[in-house]
């Protein structure tokens, strides 16, 4: 099969962000069957020779003259009535858009995926017959509604118009695609109530069960481990609830806790959470793993969001005790008490990290059965040939329409 992939992320393990690394694991199963051509944004030199050696063929952006810079900072800021998730992006449309008109118009390929919500209209003005799929790495519009209900005075009213308008743009745009994929059976129901005449396929995220894989014999007393991109409002939430409303309860409890925050671009108020004694915030590091390693316990304190979290995931390869929201560790099929702890109300997510602080025996029970679940379901061999059945199953279907 020949496939035109399109996404403004590109694809990226490991170091990369959640978005890239489930991109990169997925096709790198995927490109030892098909031929795969790659149109998107370029991010470094490292970057770009590895997608080279990934895709069959890559498109990135020309380099832009002093009139194109002009451009972009004026398109930025056109207000066309999309979210700004959106908005920010139509640069990188605008330069791509030539590229991707040429390369469907070869009629060389066989379907059109094209990878994130937030940029579905890039091909919404071409006409082609050829079928067309999105993967929704996560619901923007749920995960903006959440964002806006846990907000507070005039972010609140700005977030709330950020969430609207993310739901008239993907209940406009996703209606364009012959299918839809979502990462979890939850978010499939946000995207059917959206769009509810497009078949919707889930491909959860997964994670490598090869490089996540526990070299540490014992992990260090009393430690906690958060990870994650803090340029996901999400996870910058995460730390300052944690930080604010969950963590002195704890440290009430056993004072000499230290908690890691781990994960690139902190913002200015997740910074000063790093005291130099009892939390320290990381920024970007090259691998989380010997962060993970050397956990007690990992957290995932996350109050909003859609998807399902790859931190979560690697934490379980890793072999690790969790105590999680019920928001964060939506659409993994987890057994609360087997293979993770589920707490939402600040006092009873302290409870239950103070309580696997202090059981050494449980932490390993749950990590143990966590490992288990992550090798028999979320191992990216298994879910790229998930994948691979929805093109053919998207393929078959236009086929019997006509198309």
């Amino acid at each position: 099969m020949k496939i035109l992939y399109v996404t403004y992320e590109p694809p990226y393990f490991p170091g990369g962000m959640g978005g890239q690394t489930r991109q990169f694991c997925l096709l790198k199963e995927l490109v030892r069957l098909h031929q795969i051509d790659y149109i998107g944004s370029d991010l470094g030199r490292a970057q770009s020779e590895l997608l080279l050696d990934l895709f069959h063929h890559c498109t990135f952006p020309p380099q832009k003259s002093f009139f194109g810079r002009v451009g972009s900072f004026i398109s930025k800021r056109q207000d066309k009535g999309y979210p700004q998730f959106v908005q920010q992006l139509e640069p990188l449309r605008k330069q791509l858009e030539p590229a991707i008109e040429r390369a469907v118009s070869s009629g060389k390929y066989d379907l059109i995926h094209v990878e994130h919500s937030n940029i579905a209209h890039w091909v919404h003005g071409i006409e082609a017959s050829i079928p067309k799929i999105l993967v929704a790495q996560n619901v923007k519009t749920e995960m903006w509604k959440r964002y806006a209900d846990n907000a507070k005075g005039w972010r609140k009213k700005r977030l709330q118009r950020n969430y609207l308008r993310f739901r008239d743009y993907e209940s406009r745009f996703l209606l364009k695609y012959n299918r839809l994929v979502a990462v979890s059976e939850v978010d499939k129901g946000f995207i059917s109530n959206l769009c509810p005449n497009v078949p919707v396929s889930v491909v959860a995220n997964g994670v490598d069960v090869n490089y996540f894989r526990s070299r540490c014999e014992q992990p260090q007393r009393d430690t906690l481990v958060f990870t994650g991109s803090m340029a996901h409002p999400p996870n910058n939430e995460a730390a300052l609830h944690f930080c604010q409303n969950i963590f002195p309860k704890i440290l009430a409890a056993r004072p000499n806790v230290r908690l890691a925050i781990v994960g690139s671009h902190p913002s200015r108020d997740v910074k000063a959470l790093d005291n130099g004694h009892n939390v320290k915030v990381t920024g970007f590091v090259e691998d989380t793993r010997p962060y993970l390693d050397s956990a007690a316990v990992v957290i995932v304190p996350l109050l909003s969001g859609s998807g399902t979290r790859l931190k979560i995931l690697e934490a379980m390869a890793m072999g690790k005790g969790i105590v999680s929201t019920s928001i964060g560790a939506e659409g993994i099929e987890y057994t609360a008490g087997d293979n993770i702890l589920i707490a939402d109300a600040a006092e009873t997510f302290a409870d239950r990290v103070i309580e696997l602080l202090g059981d050494v025996t449980c932490c390993i029970d749950l990590g143990r059965s966590a490992r288990i679940l992550v090798e028999q379901k979320y191992s990216w061999p298994i879910l790229a040939a998930q994948l691979e059945k929805v093109y053919f199953s998207t393929l078959d279907s236009r086929s019997k329409d006509g198309g």
